[in-house]
């Protein structure tokens, strides 16, 4: 094979590979507004749930006592890693977030529940785990910020691209800095 045909096809495929929607979305602002906050959320997530185990032993541990509403080892904080109550809580955060945004010149602009209901679920309850407000407050954030971004672009195949796109400045960057300082605080 000619070294010039191989070299000239991997320059090619390299430059396909660059011209990808999500490489070029992570080039840009996104990287610092989405790209860096979800990684956190998932190393915070992983690093809750691992603890001194295996991170699928711990899961499957534990999935049995956050099925029930209240937790049969203490009585005497109930909402701990239970489900139920913070999957009714971040669907709250969500709808509160998706119904109280609107667009602007400037951007998409919502109210973040989840600044007010995890820093005060971790004040309220001592087995809550604080680190835990950073990726349950991004999250919640994330989806509204898609949902909105895809309304906004009519579901067209680029529409992600100002999710994240005011970098450090960006919501998704400062919202889950914020609930993670006042959980601790």
């Amino acid at each position: 094979m000619n070294p010039w045909a191989f070299w000239s096809t991997v320059h090619y495929l390299w430059l396909v590979f660059q011209e990808q929607p999500l490489v070029v979305y992570l080039d840009g602002p996104g990287l610092y507004g989405a790209g860096i906050p979800f990684a956190v959320s998932l190393l915070i997530l992983w690093w809750i749930f691992s603890g001194a185990e295996r991170f699928q032993q711990r899961v499957w541990t534990y999935l049995p006592k956050w099925l029930w509403i209240y937790r049969t080892t203490r009585q005497s904080s109930p909402i701990s890693l239970n489900l139920p109550i913070l999957s009714g809580f971040f669907l709250t955060c969500v709808v509160i977030g998706h119904y109280s945004g609107y667009w602007t010149q400037i951007g998409y602009h919502f109210f973040d529940a989840g600044l007010i209901f995890w820093p005060m679920l971790a004040l309220l309850d001592g087995e809550f785990p604080v680190l835990l407000t950073y990726p349950l407050t991004f999250f919640g954030m994330l989806i509204d910020d898609v949902f909105a971004a895809g309304q906004q672009g009519h579901w067209a195949g680029t529409y992600w691209f100002g999710v994240g796109g005011a970098g450090f400045h960006d919501g998704l960057f400062i919202g889950p800095i914020t609930a993670l300082t006042l959980a601790v605080l």
